[in-house]
């Protein structure tokens, strides 16, 4: 990003309060090519995976990272964050540093997991490193398998972690997620916190219920970017009536926390106003099933897509620009955290 410097780290000090994150001290993001990376929005690894993934954070170059960002040195793979926090949205690298404690210790305790990119959609804001059928559609006449990544082993899971989010691909495709808990404790099971980042195309099956359930909290996102079949053009492959089953099973056979999570795009908003009235349907009946008048009980997040650049919402008509931004004050009061001064920025930025 433009607008994200660069500076001499031997001879700046800038306003820590602005660069800090607890990412770098608790938290680490795992992806199948075995690298890891500083979050889900890293473009570059730190480093590589070598199987003990307790010393993973005290790796020079993690310390780097540290040193760097309590100078209030900017880093130009955090630019997302930083373009949150200018255009007035509470960022990731905030809430890092709102869940974590910021005293400094280094102590893995939040493992995200991209364990392969074995997938069955091809959305158009994604590419081959997370989605097989991506590279799959992008090398015709070569085998998938060219283009399928894992991990090679799977991680032994150090008893400091206490959430693990697994990530595509699409997890429920495999069992690698099965596979990787079942390597943990029973007393760090119940201490877990589990979630999972997935289309919605694959029901949860006995087994990993058995294991679920043995787990402190479970949440599940569905990322869902338009209603009906609008959006299975822009998450090509997804059946519409599978995302619908796999969210009312959810709620009403299951006790764990689900949400929608909306990647906002100038190809998936025109029919934003029947997502958002779909969505308050599934919180009507989250609340109905789980006799609780907290309508919130099923949250939704909407992110505006800022890369790929050629997807900005920015890029849209100034007529639809407006039908947008009434439709998201309409129903801003349903999405988590409350996005309309964001998503307005975004509009009128182009970043």
């Amino acid at each position: 990003m433009s607008d994200v410097k660069r500076y001499n780290p031997q001879k700046f000090r800038g306003d820590a309060s602005e660069t800090y994150c607890a990412a770098f001290y608790k938290h680490t993001n795992i992806r199948a090519d075995g690298n890891a990376y500083a979050c889900c929005r890293g473009e570059k690894p730190i480093t590589k995976v070598n199987g003990d993934l307790s010393s993973l954070l005290h790796s020079n170059e993690y310390q780097d990272l540290r040193k760097k960002t309590e100078r209030g040195i900017k880093l130009s793979g955090c630019a997302k964050c930083y373009l949150e926090e200018k255009h007035g949205k509470f960022s990731m690298r905030q809430q890092f540093n709102k869940d974590f404690s910021t005293d400094k210790q280094v102590n893995l305790e939040w493992l995200e997991l991209y364990a392969n990119n074995i997938c069955n959609l091809t959305c158009i804001m994604c590419w081959g490193e997370f989605s097989s059928a991506i590279w799959a559609k992008n090398n015709p006449g070569r085998p998938p398998k060219e283009g399928t990544q894992a991990l090679k082993t799977i991680p032994h899971i150090p008893d400091t972690v206490k959430r693990i989010r697994f990530m595509g691909g699409e997890p429920f495709m495999t069992s690698t997620h099965r596979k990787i808990l079942q390597t943990m404790k029973d007393t760090d099971l119940r201490n877990l916190y589990v979630e999972y980042t997935t289309n919605g195309q694959f029901m949860l099956i006995p087994d990993d219920h058995a294991l679920l359930s043995r787990c402190r909290k479970v949440t599940i996102d569905v990322s869902v970017d338009a209603f009906g079949g609008l959006n299975s053009i822009v998450r090509e492959g997804a059946d519409w009536e599978k995302i619908d089953m796999f969210i009312d099973d959810v709620i009403k056979n299951t006790k764990y926390t689900i949400g929608v999570y909306t990647t906002l795009h100038n190809k998936g908003w025109k029919n934003f106003d029947k997502l958002a009235k779909w969505v308050e349907s599934k919180k009507r009946m989250y609340s109905d099933v789980r006799k609780t008048d907290n309508i919130r009980g099923l949250y939704w997040c909407v992110s505006p897509v800022t890369y790929p650049e050629h997807l900005c919402i920015s890029r849209l008509s100034d007529t639809d620009k407006t039908q947008l931004m009434e439709w998201i004050k309409r129903y801003d009061h349903m999405i988590t955290g409350g996005q309309q001064h964001y998503i307005k920025n975004i509009l009128n930025s182009g970043k």
